[in-house]
Protein backbone atom coordinates (compact mmCIF):
# COMPACT_ATOMS: atom_id res chain seq x y z
CA UNK A 1 0.00 0.00 0.00
CA UNK A 2 -2.88 2.75 0.24
CA UNK A 3 -0.37 2.58 -1.19
CA UNK A 4 1.52 0.79 0.55
CA UNK A 5 -1.61 -0.89 0.31
CA UNK A 6 -3.92 -3.69 -1.77
CA UNK A 7 -5.31 -7.06 -0.01
CA UNK A 8 -6.98 -9.27 -2.32
CA UNK A 9 -9.78 -11.06 -2.03
CA UNK A 10 -11.57 -12.88 -4.86
CA UNK A 11 -15.01 -14.54 -3.96
CA UNK A 12 -16.87 -17.17 -6.63
CA UNK A 13 -19.67 -18.70 -5.82
CA UNK A 14 -20.07 -22.19 -7.62
CA UNK A 15 -23.29 -24.14 -7.71
CA UNK A 16 -24.93 -27.12 -10.18
CA UNK A 17 -28.14 -25.64 -10.45
CA UNK A 18 -27.51 -21.74 -9.32
CA UNK A 19 -29.19 -19.58 -11.39
CA UNK A 20 -27.36 -16.03 -9.74
CA UNK A 21 -24.12 -16.20 -8.00
CA UNK A 22 -23.19 -12.38 -6.57
CA UNK A 23 -20.00 -12.49 -8.38
CA UNK A 24 -19.60 -8.38 -6.02
CA UNK A 25 -17.52 -10.13 -3.62
CA UNK A 26 -15.14 -11.73 -6.52
CA UNK A 27 -14.23 -8.24 -7.37
CA UNK A 28 -13.72 -7.24 -2.88
CA UNK A 29 -10.19 -8.10 -3.93
CA UNK A 30 -8.31 -5.52 -6.04
CA UNK A 31 -11.58 -3.08 -5.82
CA UNK A 32 -10.82 0.27 -5.77
CA UNK A 33 -12.68 0.90 -2.39
CA UNK A 34 -10.68 -1.27 -0.77
CA UNK A 35 -7.27 0.13 -2.06
CA UNK A 36 -8.50 3.20 -0.66
CA UNK A 37 -9.14 2.27 3.01
CA UNK A 38 -5.76 0.50 3.57
CA UNK A 39 -4.09 3.78 2.28
CA UNK A 40 -5.86 6.19 4.33
CA UNK A 41 -5.40 3.58 7.61
CA UNK A 42 -1.89 4.44 8.95
CA UNK A 43 -0.35 8.18 9.20
CA UNK A 44 3.37 6.94 10.08
CA UNK A 45 3.65 3.57 7.10
CA UNK A 46 5.07 2.87 3.85
CA UNK A 47 1.77 4.12 1.68
CA UNK A 48 0.49 7.41 1.61
CA UNK A 49 -2.41 8.94 3.71
CA UNK A 50 -2.12 12.43 2.85
CA UNK A 51 -4.66 13.49 0.78
CA UNK A 52 -8.33 14.55 0.91
CA UNK A 53 -9.99 11.77 -2.38
CA UNK A 54 -8.59 9.11 -3.75
CA UNK A 55 -10.06 7.67 -7.41
CA UNK A 56 -9.09 4.03 -8.03
CA UNK A 57 -9.65 2.65 -11.67
CA UNK A 58 -8.63 -1.29 -12.46
CA UNK A 59 -9.18 -3.76 -15.57
CA UNK A 60 -9.20 -7.55 -14.51
CA UNK A 61 -9.28 -10.39 -16.68
CA UNK A 62 -10.31 -13.43 -14.99
CA UNK A 63 -10.69 -17.51 -17.04
CA UNK A 64 -12.94 -19.61 -15.80
CA UNK A 65 -14.38 -17.94 -12.25
CA UNK A 66 -17.88 -19.46 -12.18
CA UNK A 67 -17.90 -23.37 -13.24
CA UNK A 68 -20.59 -26.53 -12.48
CA UNK A 69 -19.76 -29.03 -10.17
CA UNK A 70 -20.81 -32.62 -10.77
CA UNK A 71 -19.72 -34.44 -7.45
CA UNK A 72 -16.05 -33.36 -7.41
CA UNK A 73 -15.30 -33.00 -10.87
CA UNK A 74 -15.39 -29.96 -12.90
CA UNK A 75 -17.34 -30.48 -15.91
CA UNK A 76 -18.45 -27.50 -17.60
CA UNK A 77 -17.92 -23.80 -17.27
CA UNK A 78 -20.93 -21.70 -16.64
CA UNK A 79 -18.78 -18.39 -17.31
CA UNK A 80 -15.80 -18.71 -19.32
CA UNK A 81 -14.02 -15.63 -18.57
CA UNK A 82 -14.52 -11.33 -17.99
CA UNK A 83 -12.99 -8.51 -18.26
CA UNK A 84 -13.99 -6.27 -15.64
CA UNK A 85 -13.43 -2.29 -15.06
CA UNK A 86 -13.39 -1.50 -11.55
CA UNK A 87 -14.40 2.09 -10.71
CA UNK A 88 -14.57 4.05 -7.27
CA UNK A 89 -13.34 6.58 -4.90
CA UNK A 90 -13.12 7.64 -1.40
CA UNK A 91 -13.14 11.33 0.26
CA UNK A 92 -11.28 11.67 3.48
CA UNK A 93 -13.27 13.67 6.04
CA UNK A 94 -10.62 13.76 9.16
CA UNK A 95 -8.09 11.77 9.93
CA UNK A 96 -10.41 8.91 11.21
CA UNK A 97 -13.26 9.18 9.03
CA UNK A 98 -13.11 8.59 5.32
CA UNK A 99 -16.64 7.37 3.13
CA UNK A 100 -16.06 5.44 -0.02
CA UNK A 101 -18.21 4.15 -3.03
CA UNK A 102 -17.22 1.52 -5.81
CA UNK A 103 -18.84 -0.63 -9.01
CA UNK A 104 -17.55 -2.27 -11.72
CA UNK A 105 -18.86 -3.22 -15.30
CA UNK A 106 -17.99 -6.70 -16.71
CA UNK A 107 -17.70 -8.37 -20.07
CA UNK A 108 -18.64 -12.00 -19.91
CA UNK A 109 -18.88 -14.74 -22.06
CA UNK A 110 -21.97 -16.60 -19.71
CA UNK A 111 -22.74 -20.61 -21.04
CA UNK A 112 -26.39 -21.33 -20.24
CA UNK A 113 -27.57 -23.96 -17.89
CA UNK A 114 -28.90 -26.77 -19.48
CA UNK A 115 -28.11 -24.50 -22.90
CA UNK A 116 -25.82 -24.96 -25.67
CA UNK A 117 -25.15 -21.39 -27.13
CA UNK A 118 -23.08 -19.38 -25.23
CA UNK A 119 -23.91 -15.06 -24.87
CA UNK A 120 -21.28 -12.79 -24.37
CA UNK A 121 -22.80 -9.51 -22.50
CA UNK A 122 -21.99 -6.29 -20.83
CA UNK A 123 -23.93 -5.99 -17.29
CA UNK A 124 -23.08 -3.91 -13.95
CA UNK A 125 -22.46 -4.98 -10.67
CA UNK A 126 -23.18 -4.52 -7.82
CA UNK A 127 -22.15 -1.21 -5.60
CA UNK A 128 -20.11 -1.44 -2.21
CA UNK A 129 -20.46 1.57 0.07
CA UNK A 130 -17.47 1.32 2.29
CA UNK A 131 -16.68 3.73 5.78
CA UNK A 132 -13.46 3.77 7.83
CA UNK A 133 -13.32 4.53 11.34
CA UNK A 134 -10.00 4.73 12.65
CA UNK A 135 -10.59 4.50 16.54
CA UNK A 136 -6.66 3.71 17.24
CA UNK A 137 -3.17 4.70 16.05
CA UNK A 138 0.59 4.22 18.13
CA UNK A 139 3.40 2.94 17.17
CA UNK A 140 3.12 2.61 13.77
CA UNK A 141 0.14 0.57 14.31
CA UNK A 142 -3.49 1.34 13.89
CA UNK A 143 -6.86 -0.43 13.83
CA UNK A 144 -10.23 0.70 12.49
CA UNK A 145 -14.13 -0.27 12.06
CA UNK A 146 -14.98 -1.16 8.38
CA UNK A 147 -18.43 -1.99 7.78
CA UNK A 148 -19.51 -2.28 3.74
CA UNK A 149 -23.07 -2.11 2.42
CA UNK A 150 -23.64 -3.81 -0.76
CA UNK A 151 -26.70 -2.49 -2.84
CA UNK A 152 -28.13 -4.43 -5.24
CA UNK A 153 -27.31 -2.94 -8.74
CA UNK A 154 -26.39 -5.72 -10.70
CA UNK A 155 -28.51 -8.69 -12.67
CA UNK A 156 -29.16 -12.20 -11.51
CA UNK A 157 -29.10 -13.59 -14.45
CA UNK A 158 -25.48 -12.85 -15.66
CA UNK A 159 -24.32 -13.52 -11.84
CA UNK A 160 -23.83 -10.07 -10.78
CA UNK A 161 -26.05 -10.07 -7.91
CA UNK A 162 -27.91 -11.61 -5.42
CA UNK A 163 -30.69 -9.44 -5.39
CA UNK A 164 -30.64 -8.27 -1.96
CA UNK A 165 -28.77 -5.51 0.45
CA UNK A 166 -25.44 -7.23 2.16
CA UNK A 167 -23.76 -5.53 4.83
CA UNK A 168 -20.17 -6.40 6.10
CA UNK A 169 -18.65 -5.29 10.01
CA UNK A 170 -15.50 -5.69 10.36
CA UNK A 171 -12.15 -4.50 11.44
CA UNK A 172 -8.50 -3.61 9.87
CA UNK A 173 -5.51 -3.81 11.15
CA UNK A 174 -2.15 -1.58 9.55
CA UNK A 175 1.08 -2.33 11.04
CA UNK A 176 4.62 -0.57 9.44
CA UNK A 177 7.89 -1.97 10.35
CA UNK A 178 10.63 -0.49 8.88
CA UNK A 179 11.46 -2.52 5.40
CA UNK A 180 7.64 -4.02 4.96
CA UNK A 181 4.22 -2.98 6.01
CA UNK A 182 1.40 -5.62 6.70
CA UNK A 183 -2.24 -5.35 6.68
CA UNK A 184 -4.95 -7.55 8.09
CA UNK A 185 -9.40 -7.47 7.55
CA UNK A 186 -11.37 -9.64 9.14
CA UNK A 187 -15.06 -9.75 9.74
CA UNK A 188 -18.89 -10.84 9.18
CA UNK A 189 -20.29 -10.44 5.85
CA UNK A 190 -24.25 -11.35 5.56
CA UNK A 191 -26.28 -11.60 3.25
CA UNK A 192 -30.08 -12.46 3.37
CA UNK A 193 -30.21 -13.67 -0.18
CA UNK A 194 -27.25 -15.59 -0.97
CA UNK A 195 -28.58 -19.33 -0.35
CA UNK A 196 -28.53 -21.49 -3.07
CA UNK A 197 -29.36 -25.31 -3.88
CA UNK A 198 -26.25 -27.08 -2.26
CA UNK A 199 -24.79 -24.15 -0.55
CA UNK A 200 -25.37 -21.62 1.96
CA UNK A 201 -23.46 -18.20 1.85
CA UNK A 202 -25.83 -15.97 4.12
CA UNK A 203 -23.25 -15.76 6.84
CA UNK A 204 -19.69 -16.09 6.27
CA UNK A 205 -16.13 -14.73 8.14
CA UNK A 206 -13.93 -12.88 6.04
CA UNK A 207 -10.15 -12.88 6.18
CA UNK A 208 -7.94 -11.14 4.41
CA UNK A 209 -4.34 -10.36 4.62
CA UNK A 210 -1.24 -8.12 2.74
CA UNK A 211 1.59 -6.93 2.79
CA UNK A 212 3.74 -4.16 0.62
CA UNK A 213 7.76 -4.53 0.21
CA UNK A 214 9.55 -1.67 -0.76
CA UNK A 215 12.13 -2.52 -3.80
CA UNK A 216 13.90 -0.07 -5.46
CA UNK A 217 13.54 3.35 -6.22
CA UNK A 218 9.41 3.96 -6.87
CA UNK A 219 8.34 0.19 -6.82
CA UNK A 220 7.23 -1.66 -4.76
CA UNK A 221 6.22 -5.24 -3.97
CA UNK A 222 2.37 -6.25 -3.31
CA UNK A 223 1.54 -9.65 -1.95
CA UNK A 224 -2.04 -10.84 -1.14
CA UNK A 225 -4.35 -13.02 0.06
CA UNK A 226 -7.87 -14.21 1.07
CA UNK A 227 -10.65 -16.38 2.85
CA UNK A 228 -14.20 -16.18 3.27
CA UNK A 229 -15.50 -19.33 5.12
CA UNK A 230 -19.53 -20.11 5.60
CA UNK A 231 -20.50 -20.70 8.88
CA UNK A 232 -21.74 -23.95 7.52
CA UNK A 233 -19.96 -26.45 8.67
CA UNK A 234 -20.97 -29.01 5.85
CA UNK A 235 -20.75 -25.99 2.97
CA UNK A 236 -16.76 -27.49 1.44
CA UNK A 237 -16.61 -24.68 -1.00
CA UNK A 238 -14.66 -22.28 0.88
CA UNK A 239 -13.21 -19.05 -1.61
CA UNK A 240 -9.83 -17.83 -1.43
CA UNK A 241 -7.22 -16.68 -3.21
CA UNK A 242 -3.52 -15.40 -3.68
CA UNK A 243 -2.18 -12.18 -5.75
CA UNK A 244 1.09 -11.01 -6.50
CA UNK A 245 1.78 -7.67 -7.91
CA UNK A 246 4.03 -4.43 -8.26
CA UNK A 247 2.93 -1.12 -7.46
CA UNK A 248 4.70 1.74 -8.87
CA UNK A 249 4.60 5.62 -7.51
CA UNK A 250 4.74 7.19 -10.81
CA UNK A 251 4.24 10.93 -9.08
CA UNK A 252 3.66 12.07 -5.69
CA UNK A 253 -0.05 11.86 -6.04
CA UNK A 254 -0.36 8.53 -8.18
CA UNK A 255 0.34 5.11 -8.59
CA UNK A 256 0.22 2.29 -10.72
CA UNK A 257 -0.57 -1.42 -9.87
CA UNK A 258 -0.73 -4.99 -11.33
CA UNK A 259 -0.04 -8.32 -10.74
CA UNK A 260 -1.31 -12.18 -11.11
CA UNK A 261 -3.52 -14.70 -8.87
CA UNK A 262 -5.15 -17.92 -8.84
CA UNK A 263 -8.01 -18.54 -6.64
CA UNK A 264 -9.77 -22.04 -5.64
CA UNK A 265 -13.26 -22.71 -4.74
CA UNK A 266 -12.57 -25.85 -2.63
CA UNK A 267 -9.87 -26.67 -0.22
CA UNK A 268 -8.47 -28.82 -2.90
CA UNK A 269 -9.02 -27.15 -6.08
CA UNK A 270 -7.60 -24.28 -7.76
CA UNK A 271 -9.57 -23.21 -11.12
CA UNK A 272 -9.75 -19.24 -11.51
CA UNK A 273 -6.48 -17.26 -13.00
CA UNK A 274 -6.19 -13.77 -13.16
CA UNK A 275 -4.55 -10.74 -14.68
CA UNK A 276 -5.15 -7.47 -12.87
CA UNK A 277 -3.72 -3.84 -13.40
CA UNK A 278 -4.46 -0.35 -12.31
CA UNK A 279 -4.48 3.61 -11.60
CA UNK A 280 -4.77 4.96 -8.24
CA UNK A 281 -5.27 8.80 -8.01
CA UNK A 282 -4.56 10.90 -4.72
CA UNK A 283 -3.40 14.59 -4.87
CA UNK A 284 -2.29 15.74 -1.58
CA UNK A 285 -3.38 19.17 -0.59
CA UNK A 286 -2.10 22.58 -1.48
CA UNK A 287 1.55 22.62 -0.17
CA UNK A 288 3.86 25.48 -0.03
CA UNK A 289 6.25 26.13 -2.83
CA UNK A 290 8.80 25.57 -0.83
CA UNK A 291 7.92 22.04 -0.08
CA UNK A 292 7.02 21.00 -3.56
CA UNK A 293 10.38 22.43 -4.71
CA UNK A 294 12.16 20.41 -2.17
CA UNK A 295 9.69 17.49 -3.10
CA UNK A 296 11.09 17.44 -6.68
CA UNK A 297 14.82 17.36 -5.43
CA UNK A 298 14.77 14.94 -2.31
CA UNK A 299 11.70 12.94 -2.07
CA UNK A 300 8.05 12.90 -0.60
CA UNK A 301 7.31 15.33 1.49
CA UNK A 302 6.94 12.69 5.20
CA UNK A 303 6.34 14.87 8.29
CA UNK A 304 6.76 17.69 10.76
CA UNK A 305 8.00 18.04 14.39
CA UNK A 306 8.55 21.04 16.32
CA UNK A 307 10.56 21.59 19.24
CA UNK A 308 9.66 24.58 21.44
CA UNK A 309 11.40 26.58 23.70
CA UNK A 310 11.85 28.91 26.71
CA UNK A 311 11.85 33.03 26.31
CA UNK A 312 15.14 33.74 25.18
CA UNK A 313 16.46 30.42 25.51
CA UNK A 314 18.19 28.34 22.90
CA UNK A 315 18.34 25.41 24.98
CA UNK A 316 15.50 22.57 24.72
CA UNK A 317 14.27 21.79 28.06
CA UNK A 318 13.85 17.99 29.45
CA UNK A 319 10.75 16.83 27.97
CA UNK A 320 11.23 18.32 24.91
CA UNK A 321 14.34 16.74 24.44
CA UNK A 322 12.26 13.21 25.40
CA UNK A 323 10.35 13.80 22.22
CA UNK A 324 13.02 14.16 20.16
CA UNK A 325 14.78 11.29 20.99
CA UNK A 326 11.79 9.23 20.02
CA UNK A 327 11.62 10.76 16.83
CA UNK A 328 15.58 10.01 15.99
CA UNK A 329 14.97 6.89 17.45
CA UNK A 330 12.35 6.09 14.57
CA UNK A 331 14.54 8.02 11.79
CA UNK A 332 17.21 6.18 12.24
CA UNK A 333 15.58 2.86 11.47
CA UNK A 334 13.82 4.13 8.08
CA UNK A 335 16.34 3.53 5.45
CA UNK A 336 14.01 6.00 3.05
CA UNK A 337 14.55 8.75 4.59
CA UNK A 338 16.37 11.29 1.90
CA UNK A 339 16.76 14.92 3.68
CA UNK A 340 15.75 16.63 6.77
CA UNK A 341 15.64 20.45 7.17
CA UNK A 342 15.86 21.88 10.17
CA UNK A 343 14.64 25.65 10.45
CA UNK A 344 14.78 27.75 13.56
CA UNK A 345 12.41 30.29 14.50
CA UNK A 346 12.01 33.32 17.21
CA UNK A 347 9.14 34.90 18.68
CA UNK A 348 9.08 39.00 18.23
CA UNK A 349 10.33 39.25 21.99
CA UNK A 350 13.51 41.22 22.18
CA UNK A 351 15.15 42.98 18.49
CA UNK A 352 15.39 41.51 14.88
CA UNK A 353 19.12 40.93 15.15
CA UNK A 354 18.67 38.86 18.63
CA UNK A 355 15.95 37.09 17.41
CA UNK A 356 17.49 35.89 14.18
CA UNK A 357 20.76 35.11 16.21
CA UNK A 358 18.54 32.77 18.40
CA UNK A 359 16.95 31.13 16.04
CA UNK A 360 20.12 30.11 14.06
CA UNK A 361 21.49 28.85 17.73
CA UNK A 362 18.24 26.98 18.00
CA UNK A 363 18.28 25.02 15.11
CA UNK A 364 22.46 24.44 15.07
CA UNK A 365 21.96 23.20 18.64
CA UNK A 366 19.13 20.85 17.65
CA UNK A 367 20.63 19.82 14.47
CA UNK A 368 24.38 19.03 16.32
CA UNK A 369 22.36 17.19 19.09
CA UNK A 370 20.52 14.63 16.60
CA UNK A 371 23.86 14.43 14.42
CA UNK A 372 25.35 13.25 17.93
CA UNK A 373 22.30 10.69 18.08
CA UNK A 374 23.16 9.12 14.90
CA UNK A 375 21.79 10.88 12.39
CA UNK A 376 24.14 11.03 9.31
CA UNK A 377 24.83 14.76 8.69
CA UNK A 378 25.21 14.36 5.06
CA UNK A 379 21.17 14.05 5.09
CA UNK A 380 20.61 17.24 7.59
CA UNK A 381 21.36 20.85 7.23
CA UNK A 382 19.73 24.00 9.01
CA UNK A 383 18.01 27.56 8.00
CA UNK A 384 16.83 30.45 10.19
CA UNK A 385 14.14 32.50 10.23
CA UNK A 386 14.83 34.53 13.07
CA UNK A 387 11.25 36.48 13.77
CA UNK A 388 9.67 37.06 10.55
CA UNK A 389 7.47 34.04 10.54
CA UNK A 390 6.17 35.39 14.08
CA UNK A 391 2.89 35.92 15.19
CA UNK A 392 1.61 39.70 13.97
CA UNK A 393 -0.28 40.10 17.81
CA UNK A 394 1.04 38.24 19.91
CA UNK A 395 4.77 39.25 21.35
CA UNK A 396 5.98 36.20 22.69
CA UNK A 397 3.98 33.21 21.29
CA UNK A 398 5.06 30.15 22.62
CA UNK A 399 4.78 28.03 18.90
CA UNK A 400 6.80 31.42 17.67
CA UNK A 401 10.21 29.79 20.15
CA UNK A 402 10.43 26.32 18.07
CA UNK A 403 12.64 24.18 15.83
CA UNK A 404 10.68 22.78 13.05
CA UNK A 405 11.33 19.43 11.10
CA UNK A 406 10.70 18.92 7.58
CA UNK A 407 11.62 15.33 6.59
CA UNK A 408 11.30 13.73 2.98
CA UNK A 409 11.41 10.26 1.81
CA UNK A 410 12.51 8.21 -1.23
CA UNK A 411 9.57 6.20 -0.62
Amino acid sequence: MKTWKFLTPLFVLLSFSAQAVNLQNFHFSNSPTFATLEDGLLKDGLITTDYTYIVVASYNYVKSPLIELDGSDRTDSIINYMHTMNIGGAYRFSDIFQLGISSFVTYEDVEGIDEDEHEKVYVMGDTTVDFKYKFYEKNRLSIAFTPKLYLATGDKKYFTSNGGTGYFLGFAIDKAFDLFQIALNFGHKSNPDAKYDVIDYRQQFHFSAGAIVPLMGKLDLTAEFFRDTPYDSNNEQIPSEANLGLRYANALDSALFGGVGTGSLEESNSSDLRVYFGYKYFPSPKRSEKIEREQKKFGTFYRLHNVYFATSSSKANKSEIQKLDKMVEHLKRDPFISKIVVEGYASRLGSIERNEELSTQRAKNIMDYVISKGIDKDLIHYISFGNSKSDKNDVDKDQDRKVAFRIYKSK
